[in-house]
């Protein structure tokens, strides 16, 4: 660690929630701004902030739901906007960003004889590869 001190299974669970309650809503905020819909980016990057103020004051229990929360939110709003817009990569985002989120939720260790986490992670990064390539193609169109 290059900082001493830091590096404790709290600290890490702290960073996740910030990632999920601020970067979820963030990359959510882009798309739909790009898109022209100023009031639900606004509205999407608000509610992460108030949650991302709020954490301390919720449970463990509290915490999981609103995570979970605002990965389906997310994933709905950018599918849909990428649905009207016929945005290929954007739908693909939505669908992985949500199976992720789904996933996690099964009690289940292994899925398809793989770790299910594994299996979660790489929905993840498939659907942050699509988010990407997503916004990209609609910065293209806009200019």
């Amino acid at each position: 660690m290059l900082v001493p001190g830091l590096g404790t299974d709290e600290d890490h669970l702290a960073g996740a929630w910030v990632a999920t309650v601020i970067g979820l809503p963030l990359l959510a905020f882009d798309f739909h701004w790009v898109n022209g819909d100023r009031s639900s980016a606004n509205l999407l990057l608000g509610g992460g902030m108030v949650l991302a103020v709020a954490g301390d004051h919720l449970g463990a229990e509290g915490r999981s739901v609103a995570s979970q929360a605002v990965v389906l939110v997310v994933a709905v709003t950018i599918l849909i906007v990428a649905v009207f817009t016929t945005n290929t990569y954007g739908m693909w985002g939505g669908v992985m960003l949500g199976a992720a989120g789904l996933l996690s939720r099964l009690e289940e260790d292994r899925l398809l004889l793989l770790p299910k986490e594994d299996i979660c992670c790489w929905a993840l990064a498939a659907g942050s590869w699509a988010y990407h390539r997503a916004l990209h193609t609609q910065r293209l169109q806009w200019e």
